[in-house]
């Protein structure tokens, strides 16, 4: 059984959105992702730390919205930045090619550092 998946957000300065993700990422839930973290960058977000700490699972639609959001960030000078996948995530960025495009971050205050914060 599939473990819904919870979103929590919050501002660290004027820029830097964090959206922490706990349980999975999947097709059924995408939107629920893509929705928070358009609320983030409405709110003034230009950098973007993605926590998936908490994330026991995710599928290539939740790597499709976060690559759709790195370009969305970087067509105005912004970022996004993944902070503590765990073995099965990092593993997906990896066989993707993702792990080349985003910087994976050991947690939230080393993504901080990493995107300028």
């Amino acid at each position: 059984m599939a473990t819904p998946l919870k979103l929590e957000s919050r501002m660290e300065g004027t820029d830097t959105g964090i959206l922490m993700l706990t349980g999975e990422v999947d097709i059924a839930n995408r939107e629920q992702l893509r929705e928070a973290a358009l609320r983030l960058l409405a709110g003034g977000a230009k950098r973007l730390i993605v926590d998936v700490s908490g994330t026991e699972y995710m599928d290539s639609a939740g790597l499709g919205v976060l690559e759709g959001l790195r370009k969305r960030l970087k067509g105005s000078g912004g970022t996004v930045a993944i902070a503590g996948a765990q073995a099965f995530v990092k593993k997906l960025f990896e066989r993707t090619g993702l792990n080349q495009v985003f910087p994976l971050c050991e947690d939230v205050a080393a993504a901080l550092k990493e995107v300028g914060q």
